[in-house]
C-alpha cells in the first residue's frame, strides 16, 4: 500500500506541475485585470479615491517587479519572494500592502514561491490568510487557491483532504481553465486515499468536461468556417488572417484531442471574432443596416458552449474581498 501511495503522490507531483504552469502563463493577466478593476471601483467613493485608490494603485506597481520574475523562462522563486534593491518581492508586498487586492495576491504568489522552494509551513501560512475575491477573472485565483491548498496537503500526505480541497476548487470556479485540472487531482487524490468509488466519479467527471471541451472546439470550427464563407469578403486582410490563424490551431487541438490546447485556440479565436465584428459592425452602420445578426454575434452564441463554465470575463464586474471558511 505505501508503494501505491508514493507512486500516486509522484503523478499528483506531475499534475501540481502542470497547474502551476498555467498560472505561471496566466496569472499575470488575469491579476492585471481584477487589480484594475478594484482600482476603478475605487475611485467611485469619495475618500477611497483619495487614501484607498492610490495606496492599492501603488501596491499594482510594487507586485508587478515580483510576477515578471515568478513568470520569467526559468524563474527565480527566492527573488521573486524575497526581493532585492531594485523591486520588492512578494513577501514585502504582503507586509506593507496586505490589506489592498494586490497585498491580497501576493500572498498566493508568495505561497507558491515557497512551496517551489521546499518550504510548505510558511506556504501554508500565506495561504491561509488569502481572502477569496468575488467576479471573475477573481474566481480563477480563488479557485487557484483552494489548489494550492490541496497541493500542500498532498505533500503532507493527507490525500483525504487534499482530494475535498481540490473539489472545493472546481466548485469555486467551474471554468474550462482549471476544473479539468482540479478534477483529476481530485481523483489521483482519492485513489491515493483507498477510496476508488469517489476517485472514479472524480474521473467520470473529468472525462465529462474533456468531451464537453472537444465537443465545443467542434461546434466552434463549424461556426468559424461557416462565417468566414459569410463574411470573410467583408473582413480586414489582418483581422482574417487572426481569425484564420486561431481557426487552424483549434483544429488541430481538436485533431489531437488536448483540451489544454482547445482552451487556447478558441480564447484566441473569440479574440480575432470580437476585434473583426466591430469592424463589421461600423460597416453595416455605415451602409444603414440594423445590427445584431453579423458575424461576431453569430460567433459568441457559437461559442457560448464552449465559455459557458468560465464565464464572460470581457464584462466588468464588481469585485470585492469575501472571507470563505
Amino acid at each position: 500500500m505505501a508503494k501505491q501511495h508514493v507512486a500516486e503522490q509522484e503523478t499528483l507531483g506531475e499534475a501540481m506541475n502542470r497547474t502551476e504552469l498555467f498560472f505561471e502563463k496566466n496569472g499575470r493577466n488575469m491579476a492585471y485585470i481584477f487589480l484594475g478593476l478594484l482600482v476603478l471601483a475605487a475611485l467611485i467613493f469619495g475618500y477611497r479615491a483619495l487614501i484607498v485608490a492610490p495606496r492599492a494603485t501603488k501596491a499594482a506597481e510594487r507586485i508587478a517587479e515580483a510576477q515578471y520574475r515568478f513568470e520569467e523562462q526559468t524563474p527565480d522563486y527566492a527573488l521573486a519572494l524575497n526581493g532585492d534593491q531594485s523591486a520588492p518581492g512578494f513577501a514585502e508586498v504582503v507586509e506593507t500592502y496586505g490589506g489592498t487586492p494586490a497585498g491580497n495576491l501576493a500572498r498566493y504568489y508568495a505561497a507558491a514561491c515557497c512551496m517551489h522552494l521546499g518550504d510548505m509551513a510558511q506556504a501554508e501560512q500565506y495561504i491561509a490568510k488569502f481572502k477569496h475575491v468575488k467576479g471573475e477573472p477573481g474566481a480563477i485565483i480563488n479557485a487557484m487557491a483552494e489548489g494550492l491548498k490541496g497541493d500542500i496537503a498532498v505533500d503532507n500526505g493527507d490525500y483525504a483532504k487534499a482530494a475535498a480541497l481540490f473539489e472545493k476548487a472546481v466548485k469555486v470556479s467551474d471554468n474550462v481553465f482549471t476544473a479539468p485540472m482540479y478534477l483529476r487531482k481530485a481523483a489521483l487524490a482519492y485513489k491515493a486515499a483507498g477510496d476508488e468509488a469517489k476517485a472514479n466519479e472524480a474521473k467520470d467527471k473529468e472525462e465529462k468536461e474533456r468531451i464537453d471541451k472537444i465537443n465545443a472546439a467542434d461546434s466552434n470550427i463549424f461556426a468559424t468556417e461557416k462565417q468566414l464563407k459569410e463574411y470573410g469578403d467583408k473582413l480586414p486582410a489582418d483581422k482574417k488572417s487572426a481569425i484564420e490563424g486561431a481557426l487552424a490551431k483549434l483544429k488541430e487541438a481538436h485533431k489531437n484531442a488536448d483540451v489544454a490546447a482547445i482552451d487556447t485556440a478558441i480564447a484566441e479565436l473569440n479574440a480575432a471574432w470580437q476585434a473583426a465584428s466591430q469592424d463589421i459592425y461600423a460597416q453595416q452602420q455605415a451602409q444603414g443596416a440594423q445590427p445584431g445578426a453579423d458575424a461576431g454575434q453569430s460567433q459568441s452564441q457559437a461559442n457560448a458552449g464552449g465559455a459557458s463554465n468560465g464565464g464572460d470575463s470581457s464584462q466588468p464586474e464588481d469585485v470585492e474581498f469575501e472571507e470563505v471558511k
